[in-house]
């Protein structure tokens, strides 16, 4: 069973039994451990599961709803003292706090489907570049190590 080189393949076309596929099943990790690995996890090396990527970006936007409704509600008696500049730094601050992991997470997650890190550029393009990173992140992992490294997540 020679697992160099698979690309896209799912665990038939790799002409896997399937003892060797059950050796490879991703476990699905929780939105704590999603967070947990998007704040420790800094690297553009190894791979991210699906269920990885969603349940951070979903973390991530629950702050940032959170950020964009009850911070202004709990800023608003202030508003005229500088509660807005205060709104907008927090926002910032976030921003910034959350660019360096999240492009991280991104390219691992290509990594996981078998793609370059590089993919990632495609989202500059309007519209076009934003469905096809959609559409990558929302595919399923590969079932086997590819070049980026073993399959994450893997136990009971």
């Amino acid at each position: 069973m020679a697992l160099r080189g698979v690309r896209g393949a799912d665990a038939k076309e790799c002409d896997m039994d399937e003892g060797a596929t059950a050796m490879f099943r991703q476990r699905q990790v929780s939105m704590g451990e999603a967070w947990r690995y998007f704040w420790t996890r800094w690297t553009f090396r190894g791979r991210a599961s699906r269920s990885e990527y969603w349940w951070a970006s979903f973390a991530i936007w629950l702050v940032s709803f959170a950020m964009g409704t009850v911070l202004p509600l709990a800023l608003a008696p202030m508003a005229d003292e500088g509660g807005v500049i205060a709104m907008g730094v927090v926002d910032v601050l976030f921003s910034l706090a959350v660019a360096v992991p999240g492009w991280t997470l991104m390219v691992r997650r290509l990594h996981d489907v078998g793609l370059s890190g590089w993919w990632l550029l495609i989202g500059v393009v309007p519209v076009v570049g934003m469905i096809a990173l959609l559409v990558f992140f929302v595919l399923p992992s590969q079932p086997a190590p590819n070049r980026f490294g073993p399959v994450p997540n893997v136990g009971p």
